[in-house]
């Protein structure tokens, strides 16, 4: 079961990656494009990664 829970987190954090890399870049008008995409990547990389370690150790 977990080993399905981590395949879905993957499946959905490449979405969220691809959706983010194309509207962050526009809606954030502060920092220039490649900044705002570094950012984006960056925190969907450490989200994926903090996510598969709790589903790795919490019991689900």
């Amino acid at each position: 079961m977990p080993s399905y829970l981590i395949l879905s987190l993957i499946i959905g954090e490449f979405f969220v990656f691809v959706i983010e890399m194309i509207a962050f870049p526009i809606l954030v008008k502060e920092h220039g494009k490649s900044r705002s995409l570094v950012y984006a990547f960056i925190a969907n990389f450490v989200s994926l990664i903090a996510g598969g370690y709790i589903i790795s150790v919490l019991p689900v």
